[in-house]
Order: structure tokens, then C-alpha cells, then sequence
């Protein structure tokens, strides 16, 4: 995403926003398949919901801090700011994950 704030075209954005959202499916296919199999058999549509919620309020929460910010700051700051954060929680989530692999029924879902 931090190449896209300097595009110098819109369809050079274009590609580079729609190889970003290749990503996009595998992860919340990810998820749901983590809640399901660590959640336990009669909790497995609560942890789906949760989920799916989790999801939309983090897609809300994010279009709502992305519209004041692309109204304050330039866009290929906007940009930057997205990779920034994208890379903050991947190693936040890679560095949690060294213990192994989570065990069934161990999930707090």
C-alpha cells in the first residue's frame, strides 16, 4: 500500500490496490477457520459471529480514521500510514506466535 501513495497514474493505483486486496480473502478465511477450530464444538457459530463482527467494526473504526486523515493529510502520506500500521501488526502477531501452534479449545473466544 505504500507504493500505491505515489502512483503516478490512476490505473498504476488501480493495480496496486487490487493486488493489496488479493490478501484480503485468505486472511478472513484464516480466521474463521482459527475461531472454528479452536473454539469448542458447541461454540463454534459464537466464534464465527465474533469474528465476523470483529471484522466489520474494524472496517468501520478504519474508514472512519481514513476519511478525517485523507481530509488533514496528503495522500501519499495516507498511504504510508496504512503500510505502517499493516506491518505493525503483522510483526505484533509474528512475534506472539514463536510458541507454537494454538491448541483446541484453548481460544478465550
Amino acid at each position: 500500500m505504500a507504493a500505491a501513495g505515489p502512483a503516478p497514474s490512476v490505473l498504476v493505483l488501480a493495480v496496486l490496490s487490487s493486488v493489496a486486496g488479493l490478501f484480503i480473502p485468505p486472511t478472513l478465511t484464516s480466521a474463521c477457520l482459527l475461531a472454528d477450530e479452536t473454539a469448542p464444538p458447541e461454540r463454534r457459530v459464537q466464534a464465527g459471529v465474533r469474528v465476523n463482527t470483529a471484522v466489520n467494526a474494524g472496517d468501520s473504526g478504519g474508514g472512519a480514521v481514513a476519511g478525517a486523515l485523507t481530509d488533514r493529510l496528503p495522500l501519499p502520506t495516507c498511504f504510508a500510514l496504512t503500510a505502517v500500521a499493516a506491518a505493525v501488526v503483522a510483526l505484533a502477531r509474528s512475534s506472539g506466535r514463536r510458541g507454537g501452534a494454538v491448541r483446541a479449545g484453548a481460544s478465550s473466544v
